[in-house]
């Protein structure tokens, strides 16, 4: 069994990134999940955050202040802008989810 990070940051908005949140709140790990945006499900289970998923410097800001280890990252959007690519990543010993279906799929 793969361990989880202490704490996660789903970035969406969606049906997908529901059921992302919810497999994670599932683990026997009970990992701190936090979403950016969210949206009223979302909301009812886990902390959401009025951060747009294309404002890579506001999720990167989130990242920062609320301590996040690890980035789950559900659209394709984010990606295709650079998110998972950053030269260095935004807070040390942070891991983003990979990019290369956003070069597949990206706008």
């Amino acid at each position: 069994m793969v361990a989880l990070p202490r704490s996660l940051l789903v970035v969406g908005s969606g049906g997908r990134e529901h059921a992302l949140v919810r497999a994670l709140l599932a683990s026997p790990a009970a990992p701190r999940v936090l979403c950016a945006p969210g949206n009223a499900g979302i909301a009812a289970e886990v902390p959401c955050f009025p951060v747009p998923a294309d404002d890579i410097p506001g999720l990167i800001a989130l990242v920062q202040r609320e301590q996040i280890a690890f980035v789950v990252v559900g659209p394709e959007v984010p990606l295709s802008l650079g998110l998972a690519s950053l030269p260095r990543t935004p807070r040390p010993g942070m891991r983003l989810s990979p990019a290369h279906a956003a070069l597949r799929h990206g706008p």
